[in-house]
């Protein structure tokens, strides 16, 4: 797990990237066991969203951009809890990570906890928001879109 505000080097991580179409842009999902990561990537999923990696991200960078890539142990893979690892069709060629989202079960209600963190030594927006939430992927829409929530 990555603390909030810690940078983050290349490299594997624990956690979930998912791609959004709409808007060409890539989401990290961090967080404890628990927390809802995949959960909130089948959610998005569902939305229109595609899986990048689960479970464990590869970092990497691409001159400015942090790249995220699936293990490929784990491609098309996604662990679901009480469904155990299901097939999932994972976004091919990786996807370019433009924000962090740090899921907690206790995530602050006001102000929501935004800023900038390192990854990989570029500075990406960040947010902490409980993932488990039934408006945790509009939340995350919002956030990507720029929009105060």
């Amino acid at each position: 797990m990555s603390a909030l505000g810690k940078p983050i080097p290349a490299g594997l991580v624990h956690g979930t990237a998912v791609y959004w179409p709409k808007l060409s842009m890539a989401v990290l999902l961090l967080g404890p066991s628990g927390s809802g990561k995949s959960d909130l990537a089948l959610r998005l999923i569902d939305r229109g969203w595609q899986l990048v990696a689960d479970d464990q991200v590869m970092l990497a960078t691409d001159g400015s951009k942090v790249t995220a890539h699936v293990p490929d142990a784990l491609t098309d893979k996604i662990a679901l809890a009480g469904l155990g690892i299901c097939r999932q069709k994972t976004h091919v060629g990786g996807a370019v990570i433009t924000h962090i989202v740090h899921l907690s079960n206790i995530a602050p209600r006001f102000p929501l906890d935004r800023g900038r963190q390192s990854v990989c030594g570029r500075n990406l927006p960040v947010m902490a928001i409980d993932g488990l939430a039934a408006s945790a992927p509009i939340r995350v829409e919002r956030f990507l879109e720029g929009v105060s929530l």
